[in-house]
């Protein structure tokens, strides 16, 4: 079912997918080229292999923490993020159960977004992930990838974002995806979905379910 609804600064408080969520936002601009990304995995277990000891890779993604690893296995050595990576949850297999992670925002990821987290793409494929916020303000994400987040169809359980998502205004169309079949496994997001940009004229939003 598609439905076009104007567009509103609300909360998109529990929502819960089983499928498709394809945001479009309609700008007077032309989409801006993404800078390059690499695939990070997070790791809170150094170089050792998985991204924990335990089952839960529990942790706050800031600008001091070297939590993330360019193998996906979780056997190279971690480092801090790089602004505009896609980011996937998590390095190996063994981060079953549930994991909070904190985000705290990165002082130096971008001089114009200084207290927010970029990201391509976000993918959650292992565990039971919660994103939470440090602040109002400083806990958020800004996605700069039409693949926006998306629940993987092995992740074991929901994802969970606790945090404001903005959709920078050089990419209008913004994809949340839940791949996995399993019920009760679901994506949600219960903080606000905003948008960012200069010159940026919101005309209407676009729900495809």
């Amino acid at each position: 079912m598609k439905s076009l609804i104007p567009l509103k600064m609300t909360p998109l408080n529990a929502f819960r997918s089983k499928g498709r969520l394809a945001v479009t936002f309609a700008a007077l601009i032309l989409p801006l080229v993404p800078l390059s990304a690499a695939t990070v995995y997070w790791d809170i277990n150094s170089t050792a292999t998985g991204a924990t000891n335990t089952t839960s890779a529990t942790g706050t993604w800031n600008e001091a923490n070297a939590f993330f690893n360019s193998s996906s296995l979780g056997t190279s050595a971690t480092a801090l993020y790089v602004d505009n990576s896609d980011v996937i949850f998590s390095a190996g297999s063994n981060a079953t159960g549930a994991s909070t992670i904190t985000v705290a925002g990165l002082a130096n990821a971008n001089p114009a977004l200084s207290i927010a987290v970029g990201v391509t793409s976000l993918t959650i494929n292992t565990g039971t992930v919660t994103f939470n916020s440090s602040g109002a303000v400083t806990g958020r994400f800004v996605t700069r990838g039409t693949n926006a987040i998306t629940l993987g169809a092995n992740a074991g359980g929901s994802a969970t974002f606790n945090t404001v998502i903005t959709a920078s205004g050089g990419f209008p169309n913004q994809t949340f995806t839940n791949d996995n079949t399993t019920a009760g496994r679901d994506l949600l997001l219960n903080g606000a979905i905003r948008i960012s940009g200069n010159n940026v004229t919101p005309i209407a939003m676009s729900l495809t379910l």
